[in-house]
């Protein structure tokens, strides 16, 4: 199936070049210019991707008499929509639902008023364009969106064009007092406990930051939320994800409600983070983390960290990413794997290189970012790589035990064989990779198992070994971008 989905953005591609080669003999250069803008650039075969993020609220189309698209191409696209479509049904028929989610993404990118695919990414008809139920909700309750702190009454709006923030109050009750924002932020950052309340479609957030950098963070981790679970589709598995329910149902719509919330505080200091998990979690070396999400308590803890090694938002992807597979893929079993414990911090590390671009898209995947760099360097130029024979057995225990092994190498080497398998020979073991790890978190790689990271990949472990060397072996720089 993933070569049918190429073969369409192939031939299209052939065929809007085509018309735009037509327009320029005639010398239509100015069609042309139009046609070929919508042809899609050929994907770099190893990454990295790139992810749009739906959005809330999708307006009426605005009618755009400038230089308008030949009747051929408009053609030309609604063809490749069309078969995306039936790829995105098809593909939902066998589970497939990563896949699934990605055609129907597509077929918006071509038909956005495509009312079947607006209705399995999870919008309904509003006002002559789509939105989200949640937006509709807020909307009827009499909410407005703004540009600077999201939903909220359209009372406070007055207040907050005054340049007023409120005051701590107590919780669940609406502001009593108003005061200047630097006085409100001021008040918020001394104490996670007194920080502010931010609440999207899927987090709760307690933050001790300003408030509109924690208003941004939260539209990061509603973004995140979005690329998550279209990429991990197949490991959270079609019993707990809202958009597998939408695709068996043609007459179900998404709630206004998401099923759950989840939490997350972010600390303006790491002293701040520090003391509060030491004493929660009375475990000294929190000092030594960047963050934690704590399986017991349903939440994830992180700081905001200037300057450290890693991003605030690599930490913040990584951690988060665990939330949400523990949260959403329902009870985990992978305690009774046999080893096999690599694969989650491989898919945790994998997420760290998440980055927003100035458009609001995701770039995401391939050789990028400080720990591959690092697992080049181990793995390449010191040729320190573990046998991955070796390395799936490790349990979570020898994975992190810096008496009997290097945990540094260990993160190195998951994420240079999670990227490898995600993204290296054009997604090739893609599938297979997804299908170990829910084999994982289900629990399912038990000693005696005929179940394995070579079976599901179709690889033996020695020829893994020789195609991560050759995959992390090219030096590192610019890579191309292509589409999720």
């Amino acid at each position: 199936m993933l070569q049918e989905r190429r073969a369409i953005r192939e031939s299209e591609s052939s065929t809007l070049n085509r018309i735009a080669e037509d327009l320029e003999s005639t010398g239509q250069a100015d069609r042309a210019v139009v046609v070929r803008s919508l042809v899609e650039p050929t994907p770099p075969p190893e990454g990295p991707r790139r992810f749009e993020p739906l959005p809330e609220i999708v307006p009426p189309p605005e009618v755009d008499g400038n230089a308008p698209v030949p009747p051929e191409a408009t053609s030309a696209r609604e063809e490749a929509a069309r078969a995306y479509a039936d790829l995105a049904r098809r593909s939902g028929e066998a589970d497939r639902l990563a896949l699934a989610d990605a055609c129907f993404r597509e077929v918006l990118r071509r038909l956005p008023d495509e009312p079947e695919a607006r209705r399995v990414l999870g919008y309904v008809p509003h006002e002559g364009g789509w939105a989200t139920p949640h937006a509709v909700n807020r909307l009827e309750n009499g909410d407005i969106f703004h540009p600077t702190y999201g939903w909220i009454p359209s009372e406070y709006l007055p207040e907050l064009e005054r340049g007023l923030l409120p005051a701590p109050s107590l919780a669940g009750r609406a502001p009593s007092r108003w005061i200047p924002a630097a006085d409100a932020d001021r008040l918020r950052q001394g104490d996670i406990a007194s920080g502010w309340q931010i609440t999207t479609p899927h987090f709760k957030i307690q933050a001790s930051v300003p408030l509109d950098e924690g208003i941004e963070f939260a539209r990061k981790l509603e973004s995140f939320f979005d690329l998550f679970t279209s990429i991990t589709a197949d490991v959270i598995g079609p019993e707990r994800l809202q958009f597998a329910r939408l695709v068996r149902d043609p007459d179900a719509t998404a709630p206004a409600k998401a099923a759950r919330q989840h939490l997350v505080y972010y600390f303006g200091s790491k002293p701040q983070y520090v003391d509060y998990l030491t004493r929660l979690t009375r475990n000294p070396k929190i000092k030594d983390t960047l963050g934690v999400y704590l399986d017991d308590r349903k939440t994830s803890y992180f700081f905001k960290d200037e300057g450290g090694e890693l991003t605030v938002e690599a930490t913040l992807y990584h951690e988060v990413s665990h939330q949400l597979l523990f949260e959403l893929a329902g009870p985990s079993g992978y305690q009774r794997n046999a080893g096999n414990f690599w694969v989650f911090e491989g898919l945790g590390t994998y997420f760290e290189t998440v980055s927003f671009q100035p458009d609001g898209s995701i770039r995401y995947g391939g050789r990028v970012g400080p720990r591959i760099a690092e697992a080049r360097r181990r793995m390449v130029e010191e040729d320190s790589l573990i046998p991955i024979a070796r390395f799936v057995t490790f349990d979570r225990e020898e994975f992190n035990d810096a008496l009997r092994g290097d945990p540094h190498l260990n993160y190195a080497e998951s994420i240079a064989l999670t990227v490898l398998l995600m993204d290296g020979d054009r997604r090739a073991y893609r599938d297979g990779f997804l299908d170990y790890a829910a084999d994982a978190y289900r629990g399912r790689l038990r000693a005696g198992s005929s179940l394995s990271l070579a079976s599901r990949v179709g690889m033996s472990y020695e020829q893994l070994d020789q195609e991560l060397q050759e995959f992390l072996a090219p030096p590192l720089g610019t890579e191309g971008v292509a589409e999720r």
